[in-house]
This record gives C-alpha cells, sequence and structure tokens, in this order.
C-alpha cells in the first residue's frame, strides 16, 4: 500500500490530514470486507452483531489537532486562518512536500468502539493483522 498526502481539513472537533492510497488495494480490500458482511448477515445476528451497524470507511486520514470544546472562534474565521496559513505550505518542502509517498505492508483490521478514540494495537480492538 502506498499513501500520499492530499489535503487537510480543520472543523469543530479536529484538523485532519486527507491521504489517498495509489495503488488501488486499499479499494479493494474494502470492497472485500463489504461483499463478506452482506454474505454473512445472518451469522453475524447470530453472534448479536447487527450488520448494519458496521462501517466501512471512505478516507483515510490522520488526526493531527483534536479540540476539547467547539472552539468559540468563529469556525469560518478558523477555516479560512487554515486555509491562507496552512494549506498553502502542506505540499511545499517546508512541510512535506509534494512527493512524499509512505509505504506499509502491515495491515490491522480495528474496531473502533468509540468514535475518535486512539485505538490501542491490543486483542480488544485489532481484529487482523496481516503482512504482505
Amino acid at each position: 500500500l502506498k499513501f500520499r498526502i492530499c489535503g487537510a481539513q480543520i472543523g469543530q472537533k479536529a484538523g485532519i490530514l486527507l491521504w489517498e492510497e495509489l495503488t488501488g488495494a486499499l479499494h479493494d480490500i474494502r470492497s472485500c470486507i463489504s461483499r463478506e458482511t452482506v454474505s454473512r448477515v445472518d451469522s453475524l445476528a447470530k453472534v448479536g452483531i447487527d450488520a448494519n451497524t458496521l462501517m466501512i470507511p471512505n478516507i483515510v486520514h490522520s488526526t493531527f489537532l483534536r479540540f476539547h470544546h467547539v472552539p468559540m472562534s468563529k469556525c469560518e474565521d478558523v477555516q479560512a486562518k487554515f486555509s491562507n496559513l496552512v494549506l498553502p505550505h502542506l505540499f511545499s518542502d517546508d512541510m512535506f512536500g509534494s512527493d512524499l509517498v509512505v509505504e506499509t505492508d502491515q495491515i490491522r483490521m480495528v474496531c473502533e468502539w468509540t468514535p475518535y478514540m486512539h485505538i490501542p494495537c491490543n486483542d480488544d480492538h485489532v481484529l487482523l493483522e496481516v503482512s504482505l
């Protein structure tokens, strides 16, 4: 798998870097998981899992900032400053550069029990680990 930063966003809860996966493998993995989930609705129900509650994300992101509370500043002002002061430098050499590619040969399927949690690398959260 190969990833490249393709953008960044800041909102009322967090700031994130957006990544794109360059090989298409992540899309294939997510499609496979979706197909398998659909094919196993009954067996999942037997163990108390409602397949409708399972969600496979369609983005890859890294959180670089998390607000404990919604900022008192106007969201539009924060976003405008972020767009003017940070985004122009995102792909410059003083930040990530335009040719930064991060490669991995490890995949972990995790269960995020609570949105926005930091997922520990343990048996309660990591469902599957694969080396490519």
